[in-house]
């Protein structure tokens, strides 16, 4: 397990526990996380492996918490979101992966999603074109390619929205110290850097 920190990821909040750990084809089976059902079902080795990574992922953070895995639970909302309950309190969960790695997060206050990609990955123009407007490539005009994908499919998951959203509707303003996003009653604040070549963004609501 390797944890992030604000200088991998500037202006990270303190209440956010976030880590990576390599994907492995030799994770334990023995993980109270494990969704056996996917488990059993799907036939991509990949998928599987994945999962049962970020698990034990999941697991050897909190250990380092000092928190009971056996007080722990890993749930779903009716949208696919997971959360998290530990003896009975609510926690904020989301998880993430790039080729190579899987990331977790986790906060007791802060409503998150996260979101990491390979710096290198090839990231055509035109596909620039379908997740962001002209407008925001041009406010944005800092930001790499890779760091706006990440940033949009963290704010995705933050809401919970899954892949049902149009990214260019997912607008993200530069602020001072950080990028933020708004709609209707929703305000987000978004950061995002660079770890061992995997872009890292990370959102979450300021609605409380």
């Amino acid at each position: 397990m390797n944890i992030i920190t604000s200088n991998d990821v500037p202006h990270l909040p303190k209440s956010v526990f976030l880590a990576y750990s390599v994907i492995s084809e030799q994770s334990k089976l023995d993980n109270p996380f494990l969704d056996i059902e996917l488990i059993s079902e799907t036939r991509n080795k990949k998928r599987i492996y994945e999962h049962v990574s970020s698990r034990e992922l999941l697991l050897n953070m909190l250990e380092s918490k000092k928190m009971d895995p056996n007080d722990f639970n890993v749930h779903k909302n009716p949208d696919g979101k997971p959360f998290g309950r530990y003896k009975g309190e609510p926690v904020h969960l989301s998880f993430s992966h790039t080729n190579e790695w899987v990331l977790c997060g986790l906060s007791s206050s802060l409503d998150l999603g996260i979101d990491a990609e390979k710096v290198d990955r090839t990231f055509r123009p035109e596909l620039l074109k379908r997740i962001a407007s002209d407008e925001e490539i041009k406010a944005l005009n800092s930001c790499t390619p890779i760091a706006i994908w990440t940033m949009k499919e963290a704010v995705v998951k933050s809401l919970g929205i899954g892949i049902r959203r149009d990214l260019r509707q997912i607008c993200i303003r530069k602020e001072e110290e950080h990028f933020s996003f708004s709609a209707d009653d929703v305000k987000l604040k978004i950061i995002t850097g660079v770890r061992e070549q995997h872009q890292i963004s990370v959102a979450w609501s300021t609605a409380n």
